[in-house]
């Protein structure tokens, strides 16, 4: 009996092995996320608007992550993740024309997708 008890934890941990483990992003990470989806999403509507270039957009992001380091890992997750991307265009359409006023609810419109 407890051979066989063994033989099944033994394949229980083999199949179990092969699963990815999702865990849920820090605190650290959120804020992260979320100061980067906020800064990328006003540089796009910028950019949407014809109000800088993409170049002038870029030189931008990258002085903020210069001066900002703790944000680089928030600034690549929303440039190189789905839920980033769609977290960025869920909040363009609440920006005014000038792309002065953000949304006064961007933390709720971001929070789906800043846990995925």
């Amino acid at each position: 009996m407890k051979s066989k008890l063994a033989t099944i934890a033994v394949l229980a941990s083999i199949a179990c092995s092969g699963l990815p483990l999702q865990a849920s992003p820090s605190l650290a990470e959120l804020k992260a996320r979320s100061k980067s989806a906020g800064f990328i999403a006003t540089l796009q509507c910028h950019l949407n608007k014809g109000l800088i270039s993409e170049a002038r957009a870029q030189k931008i992001l990258v002085k903020w992550l210069t001066d900002e380091p703790q944000y680089r890992d928030g600034a690549a997750w929303v440039k190189h993740t789905k839920a980033g991307n769609d977290a960025i265009q869920a909040v363009l359409p609440y920006f005014t024309a000038d792309c002065k006023e953000v949304p006064k609810n961007m933390g709720e419109l971001l929070y789906p997708f800043l846990t995925q």
